[in-house]
Formats: structure tokens, sequence, C-alpha cells
């Protein structure tokens, strides 16, 4: 297993771990509640991606999705020292250390 910075054609395999780790109940969107596409997915990627203090990551194992996840710093001076970040495993890949090794 490895991470890496997402980009732009991960995009469809990365909504299909998001759609999957949202049918636990456990994220910030309830299960069937975010409609993502993958043109508006990619962009987001390449906007995070070079967003300062921000990145969009992913980790892999034989070219598959395990989990990801998203750090978006906040942009006003005041804030700048704070970021939030989003973190998501596909449930097959629960339990195996995919999180740790992601953070």
């Amino acid at each position: 297993m490895f991470v890496r910075n997402a980009i732009d054609k991960d995009a469809l395999k990365i909504i299909s771990v998001m759609t999957d780790a949202e049918e636990s109940g456990f994220m910030l969107f309830a299960p069937g509640e975010r409609r993502m596409e993958e043109a508006s997915l990619s962009k987001f990627i390449n906007s995070i991606n070079n967003a300062p203090k921000s990145g969009f990551f992913i980790a892999l194992e034989n070219e598959e999705i395990l989990g990801y996840l998203m750090i978006k710093s906040e942009n006003l001076s005041r804030t700048s020292h704070r970021a939030s970040i989003a973190i998501g495993v596909h449930s097959n890949s629960r339990g195996k250390g995919v999180g740790t090794k992601l953070f």
C-alpha cells in the first residue's frame, strides 16, 4: 500500500470509495445524500492540490483506491493556521491500517 496525491483522472474511482464510505452512516453526508460527478470532482481535486497548505491524497494497492484524505486550509489570513480534514476508507479496507497510512 502506498499514498500519493490524487490526480483528476482518479475522480471516478474516488467517487466509488466516497459512496461506499458514506454508506457506513458515519460520514458528514448521509448515505445517498450527495450526488458526485466525475467532472466536478476532477476540478475539485485540482483546486485542492493547487491551494496552499491543502492536498487531496489517496491510498492505493494494486491500482485500487482504498481510501482518501483531503486537507483544505482556510483562506483568511487570521485563520490560515486552520484546516478541515476529511477521510474515508472503503469498507473492504477498514481495519487494515489505511487511515493510519493516509495520516
